[in-house]
């Protein structure tokens, strides 16, 4: 009896969660429509980030980044873009091939900005390229009992579609 009600409390705790995660999921739809936008430079803000948040939290991974040499003016909430941005970076340091560098590049043109995250690892599956940026998808393979939910990316691309973005992944053939 006491092994069929650990396997139900078990049960419970995943459930409870799977249903956090889907209430965060929902606040932050409620959220995005409330945050107070500012303007910032994005590219010294990525370097800030990276020398002080992901570094730190991945000190075994190696980072490369390539901005413009002039500023990136940005109009957003800039806790939001680095929300994004942790989701982002940490899919691609779960992904990635151990002793290969993970590659954020920051461009801008006249009329938008291109962020690209590049980490070497294994190959997307042609199936999740058009679905990995939605709720609840996952190619993430259970190291241990607790379901991964599938909603970093997801969260994500909800941020970047409020600011008038895309989401894209795709394989990618040859180093970083």
């Amino acid at each position: 009896v006491q092994e069929y009600l650990d396997w139900a409390m078990e049960d419970v705790a995943r459930l409870e969660s799977l249903l956090s995660a889907i209430r965060d999921a929902t606040n932050l739809q409620q959220a995005l429509q409330h945050d107070e936008k500012e303007e910032f430079d994005l590219k010294k803000a990525i370097e800030a980030w990276l020398a002080h948040s992901w570094q730190p939290a991945f000190a075994e991974v190696r980072f490369i980044f390539n901005g413009p040499q002039e500023s990136v003016e940005f109009q957003g909430d800039p806790g939001r873009i680095h929300q994004m941005l942790d989701k982002l970076v940490e899919n691609a340091v779960s992904f990635h091939t151990k002793g290969t560098a993970i590659e954020i590049t920051l461009r801008k043109n006249e009329s938008q900005i291109q962020l690209s995250i590049l980490n070497q690892g294994p190959e997307l599956p042609k199936e999740l390229e058009s679905q990995i940026f939605n709720s609840m998808i996952s190619s993430r393979k259970q190291s241990d009992n607790r379901p991964h939910l599938g909603l970093g990316l997801f969260i994500a691309r909800e941020i970047v579609s409020r600011y008038g973005g895309t989401t894209v992944a795709h394989p990618f053939f040859g180093p970083p």
